[in-house]
């Protein structure tokens, strides 16, 4: 697997994650310690597609994803997640390795590269270790040699590997797709959401809503729904997010993505 050229900014990842302090040793035999790295960076930066919904296409270049998510302290979606903690577990000498994979859906499963994780190690025993599907965090044990490993259960759903290391501009054409057709889960809604290892917060809005929801789970499973304007939203992005936006964004009408980025609809494969 090639090696991206974009310098990795190690020290500003870890201030990013709030772990500046005590800087990681970290070691593909010891999986405790890079599922610890990747489960701050999941409490720390938040699972969100409001660049979709600003007629934006994810990017998955290694520095559009570092600038994005470290320098100015953005979130995403799967492959900006994913792909951050591959990039930062390379820096830090581990073998890690971004795997695609198809998400489990009512009509079986979905479009191939729909989502992407990283799996770490090399031979039989490897580490799947995912901390953006949908917000949620997900490990396990894989064999790539080992179909019958590839089923990845995680929060309310499932995917299943592909079992091919891949780069991350492999990824480009689903990212498109997600971000543009009408098809996707991500045009039809605005969503924010992070777990801070006590509550998960979510804020979202349809396209049929005139402000977005904020939904608070408790560590009992309880769900607490409040519901918030346009306006007031910018200011939770900032409080539980640390997104800093000027404008409220709304969940763009539906084909609106699609006229934007002048693609067709369907699978881009």
């Amino acid at each position: 697997m090639t090696k991206p050229s974009v310098r990795f900014p190690t020290d500003a990842y870890l201030t990013r994650i709030g772990v500046a302090h005590r800087r990681p040793a970290l070691a593909a035999h010891d999986p405790d310690a890079v599922e610890a790295l990747a489960r701050q960076q999941h409490r720390t930066i938040p699972f969100e597609n409001l660049d979709i919904h600003r007629g934006l296409v994810v990017n998955v270049a290694a520095g559009v994803i570092v600038d994005k998510l470290v320098i100015r302290r953005r979130g995403g979606i799967c492959y900006e997640l994913n792909g951050l903690l591959l990039l930062a577990l390379r820096e830090f000498g581990i073998d890690a390795q971004a795997i695609g994979a198809q998400v489990r859906i009512d009509a079986g499963l979905g479009l191939p590269l729909g989502h992407m994780a990283v799996v770490i190690g090399r031979g039989r025993r490897r580490r799947l270790v995912d901390v953006g599907f949908g917000g949620e965090m997900a490990t396990a044990d894989v064999d790539l040699d080992d179909p019958h490993t590839w089923e990845i259960a995680c929060g309310d759903g499932a995917y299943v590997l592909d079992g091919v290391p891949r780069d991350l501009d492999e990824f480009a054409g689903m990212a498109r797709w997600h971000s543009t057709d009408p098809a996707s889960r991500f045009t039809g809604s605005v969503i924010c959401t992070r777990d801070d290892g006590v509550h998960r917060y979510t804020l979202t809005s349809r396209r049929e809503e005139s402000g977005y929801r904020l939904v608070t789970t408790t560590p009992d499973g309880g769900r607490v729904t409040e519901y918030v304007t346009m306006r007031d939203s910018i200011i939770l992005l900032r409080s539980l997010f640390g997104i800093d936006l000027d404008e409220p964004v709304a969940a763009l009408t539906a084909g609106t993505h699609q006229n934007l980025q002048g693609v067709g609809k369907g699978s881009p494969r």
